[in-house]
């Protein structure tokens, strides 16, 4: 596990009552939002939700697989794991489990239709290893969700803001995500966001893979 992964882990267990507070203050929902009309429905699908947290996206990745589908949830933060699987019971959700893992070491044991990374891909430690890692779990035609910061040399601005922020919540964001996906996966979409500091960057598995 890289080191900065492990700063992490701990950032983010003492991050995690403010953390879900943040959330349901509603300034994530656009981009929960925003993650889920990226994704295709998909009733009876295995979905895999990466650096998940308290667990916010979920609600809407269920809606996308139905109740014969199937939600997984990764996160290295053991409080925010605890915190997701609180929601999870106090919900009633049957088909959704959360794991305290590292993203580079997970397998769930199956092929997955969607694997998501919303606000937390650069906060790992490996960001290319882990897409590699993750791509080989994809079925063929899955598709690879990622809302993230991702830096362009033509929005000084925006990667001002960034570079701002980013010592706060562990991250750091790099092309690495676009230029994977450019030359891995086809159908790649690009959205930004709040002046280009965040981006949604949608693509899929080749079918013949």
């Amino acid at each position: 596990m890289a080191a900065r992964d492990l700063g992490n882990r701990a950032r983010y267990d003492a991050m995690a009552r403010g953390y879900a507070a943040l959330v349901g203050l509603g300034g994530f929902e656009r981009f929960h939002r925003a993650v889920a009309s990226a994704l295709d429905d998909a009733p009876g699908a295995t979905f895999l939700d990466l650096g998940c947290g308290p667990g916010g996206l979920v609600p809407h990745l269920r809606e996308k697989v139905g109740p014969a589908g199937r939600v997984i949830g990764v996160d290295l933060s053991d409080e925010m794991i605890r915190r997701a699987r609180r929601l999870a019971s106090d919900a009633g959700w049957r088909n959704v489990s959360f794991e305290r893992a590292d993203a580079l070491a997970y397998s769930p044991g199956c092929r997955v239709r969607a694997a998501i990374f919303c606000l937390s891909l650069s906060t790992f430690g490996e960001p290319e290893r882990c897409l590699e890692h993750v791509t080989a779990m994809l079925e063929p035609g899955g598709q690879l969700v990622i809302l993230d910061s991702i830096p362009e040399p033509s929005r000084p601005i925006a990667r001002w803001v960034m570079r701002l922020k980013a010592p706060l919540v562990g991250a750091r964001p790099t092309s690495v995500p676009l230029e994977f996906v450019s030359a891995r996966l086809e159908d790649v979409r690009f959205r930004r966001f709040y002046g280009g500091v965040y981006a949604l960057l949608s693509a899929r598995k080749p079918a013949a893979h």
